[in-house]
């Protein structure tokens, strides 16, 4: 079992960076951002912040940094992968970072508008009612 494991879905906020080492190693840098929304009295929803994440995609599996880098900003995108954390040191400060280490990225679409859902499941419970109705004639 797994401890160390972690799902994000957010959107692309950058352009994604692709590097090959001399030893012929690859890996792509993404940064992803997750908007946290909080709901108006009116039923909208209005965005609060928004968290940053930086992600290394390796090599393998399948090529995963290779997959990663054809990504475009904007979409939207779930990584599983594992949490690591470093150190550096920027204009004399010590920094401490959470890194995430992408398994897998893969792009997905966004959900409907909700509006638009709403509709399909009361025509997909019309549709229910109308097959029970006929079944029972």
């Amino acid at each position: 079992m797994e401890k160390n494991r972690v799902t994000l879905k957010g959107n692309l906020g950058s352009k994604p960076e692709y590097f090959e080492k001399e030893n012929g190693t690859s890996y792509t840098r993404l940064n992803i951002a997750i908007n946290n929304y909080k709901k108006n009295d009116d039923g909208s929803y209005e965005t609060t912040s928004t968290d940053w994440f930086n992600v290394t995609c390796f090599g393998k599996p399948s090529n995963l940094a290779a997959r990663a880098s054809i990504l475009e900003v904007g979409d939207l995108i779930r990584i599983q992968g594992r949490l690591t954390t470093s150190k550096y040191e920027k204009n004399s400060i010590e920094i401490n970072a959470i890194n995430i280490i992408a398994t897998e990225v893969e792009k997905i679409e966004p959900l409907r508008d909700h509006k638009i859902s709403k509709a399909v499941n009361h025509l997909s419970k019309a549709i229910d009612i109308g097959m029970e109705t006929e079944a029972n004639v």
